[in-house]
């Protein structure tokens, strides 16, 4: 199988978020692109009506938008490859919980008693597990989503989100709550893209299988011009000759070798928040 076939430059009008992004993230990426010179890993994205659904990117996207890029590098992935999950969001409890459901009029019950209603988000609190329900007469989509991105937005600018594999947030610490997002299907997902909507930040989780890693794409090759295309040409026959495969397990620690001196120069615990792409050897 010729995995670099997959990777093609892909006008940036062309790719669809689904996802909002988060803009402290946003900033971090974009800097670091501009720093670097160049994009680490490629976004990977699936055909849908009127382009390409991005799958995984959204802030290496909007940061190649940011600085200009007409073309971003695309790992196309078919949809036999890939399945859709969701991430659990691990937050500090607290007022400002209640605050925003009361604000915002939801139920919440028992997650044994939301048989056939519209969930917007399962919570588990104090280890119990519960049903955020549309307020009472209300069941359009829209006003799910709104809700939705409302619970993210809020609990993301207070909090530092830990993101865990969905079905494993149950924390141990009863000072934290556990978002559990649903899993969508990936032709609502689409649909949600058709109507120029987006879903909360960091809330799917694409599984996906080959992903490329660590091709270290330079900006210069995302440019409107012949000599750029030519240059990605070339780069396609590098990168193909140098790949490797790795079918064993393997373990990546996403921590910033900055972030790292830092904790260690400030005598606290370091920061260990994946902020910087995994380095992984290409040669």
């Amino acid at each position: 199988m010729d995995i670099i076939a997959a990777l093609e430059r892909i006008p940036i009008q062309d790719l669809h978020l689904h996802e909002a992004h988060e803009p402290g993230r946003l900033q971090k990426t974009c800097d670091s692109i501009r720093q670097e010179g160049m994009l680490r890993h490629p976004i990977l994205a699936t055909p849908m009506d009127g382009g390409y659904l991005v799958l995984d990117g959204a802030h290496r996207l909007a940061s190649l938008r940011r600085l200009g890029c007409v073309y971003a590098p695309v790992q196309i992935i078919g949809q036999e490859h890939l399945s859709l999950s969701a991430w659990d969001h691990v937050v500090p409890d607290g007022e400002w919980l209640d605050d925003w459901m009361n604000e915002a009029k939801v139920r919440c019950v028992p997650e044994t008693e939301a048989a056939n209603e519209e969930v917007v988000v399962t919570l588990i609190r104090q280890r119990k597990p519960y049903a955020l329900l549309l307020p009472e007469g209300e069941n359009a989509a829209g006003k799910r989503l709104s809700l939705w991105r409302s619970l993210v937005e809020n609990y993301s600018r207070r909090f530092k989100v830990i993101r865990l594999p969905y079905g494993t947030g149950v924390h141990q610490d009863e000072k934290m709550v556990c978002i559990r997002h649903v899993v969508c299907d990936l032709k609502d997902v689409m649909k949600t893209v058709m109507r120029k909507e987006v879903y909360p930040a960091g809330v799917t989780r694409f599984l996906i299988e080959g992903r490329l890693l660590n091709l270290c794409i330079p900006l210069a090759l995302m440019a409107d011009d012949p000599f750029a295309q030519r240059a990605w040409e070339h780069a396609l026959a590098h990168w193909r000759s140098h790949l490797r495969c790795y079918t064993e397990k393997v373990y990546l620690c996403e921590a910033s070798a900055s972030a790292l001196l830092m904790g260690e120069k400030a005598g606290q615990a370091p920061n260990v928040v994946g902020d910087v792409a995994p380095i992984l050897s290409a040669n």
